[in-house]
Parts: structure tokens; sequence; C-alpha cells
């Protein structure tokens, strides 16, 4: 099930239960909800259409190109930081799919060069995702999140900002201490592996005396 199909299953059951069981949902009251709806979608669309535009206009004028080509030289310990500050940007100012594929392309190769695990990577990026949608005063989801709330954004923005300090604290740690994100998947690939050498094994032989 993809996220938007789970999204879809939940908003029938919410208001499944809205009528049948807390019977809070009325068809009179159906219309202002539908209202609400709209206008909360057609405000994530605007945000979405307009992270795609920046999007296309940055792959269309080669900004992460250039930007991997003056990152090619640099050591390992800058280039993680900087390679930090390039994508809290990018999920900064777009959504997240956008993001991806205007930069991972790019930067996915520096990270080859530099002999640095790709799972790693994918690591650094989904938490710099994390910070990035929520960071005020243009990230995605905290937009989303005022709408929905109802609340002004500054009182949003407030709000995140301890759970922001956490972000920031696993992302220093993430990129500082790579075995900490790292040994999870390691145990699961190896046991992985063993698993289908011993499926590949051929049978033992049974010699009768």
């Amino acid at each position: 099930m993809t996220p938007t199909e789970a999204g879809v299953v939940a908003g029938g059951y919410v208001t499944l239960v809205g009528f049948l069981v807390y019977r809070s949902l009325t068809l009179r009251s159906m219309g202002g909800v539908l209202v609400k709806t709209v206008r909360n979608t057609a405000r994530v669309m605007f945000l979405l259409g307009s992270a795609l535009i920046l999007g296309l206009y940055l792959i269309r004028e080669q900004v992460p190109q250039a930007v991997a080509s003056h990152l090619a030289g640099v050591a390992h310990s800058p280039l993680l930081l900087l390679i930090n500050l390039i994508l809290l940007f990018a999920h900064t100012v777009l959504e997240t799919i956008a993001s991806i594929i205007v930069v991972v392309p790019v930067l996915l190769p520096l990270f080859g060069v530099a002999g640095i695990d790709l799972v790693y990577f994918g690591i650094i990026l989904l938490v710099n995702s994390a910070i990035g949608i929520n960071f005020p005063p243009v990230g995605f989801c905290l937009y989303i999140g005022a709408s929905i709330a109802e609340v002004p954004l500054e009182a949003a923005a407030r709000a995140i900002l301890p759970f922001l300090a956490m972000l920031v604290i696993d992302l220093i740690l993430v990129t500082l201490l790579p075995n900490l994100s790292l040994w999870l998947p390691s145990i699961i690939a190896s046991s992985y592996c063993r698993r289908t050498n011993s499926d590949e094994a051929p049978p033992a032989r049974l010699e009768l005396g």
C-alpha cells in the first residue's frame, strides 16, 4: 500500500467513525469540511508547484552540476559538512521528491569517489529532509501543519524549535559517527547474505556404508 492509498483509507475510516461512532459529522457539516479540505489542498499544491518550478529552473541552469564540480576536490570532512549544508538548503526550499530529483544524481558520484557508503548517504539525506521540510520560515511541512492546526506560522515555528534542535543533534551524531547509523543495516545485510548462501549451497551427500 502506497502512502497515498493509506491516506485514502484513513480518510474513509475517519469519515465513517465521525458519522457512525462519534456522530460529530452530519450531512450539513460536510459542506464546511469539504471547503476546508479544498483550501488546505490548494495551499499544499501551490507549495508543490512552486518547488517543482524552482527545481526545474535549477536543473535547466545546471546549478547542481556547478556545485558538484566545485566540491569534487574537497577533502572528506569538509565535503560532508558542505553536503549537509546543501541538502539542508535544498530540502528547505524544495519539496522532498523535487529535492531528491535535483540533488541526488549530482551528489551521489561524489560519495562514490570519496569511498563513502551509499547507505550512509541515504541516511544523511533523510535526516536533512526531516529538518529542512520543517525549518522555519519556509519549511514545507511547517506550512501544512500550521494550516491544518489553524495556528499562525510564528506559533508553529516556535513550537517546533525543540524538535528541530534534537534533529540537528541527530544529524551531527550521524555525520560524525557513521557506525551509529550503519550497524543495523550491516547486521541485516550480513544475515541476508548468510541465508542466501545457505540456500544456494548444494545438498550434502549421504554415503551408505
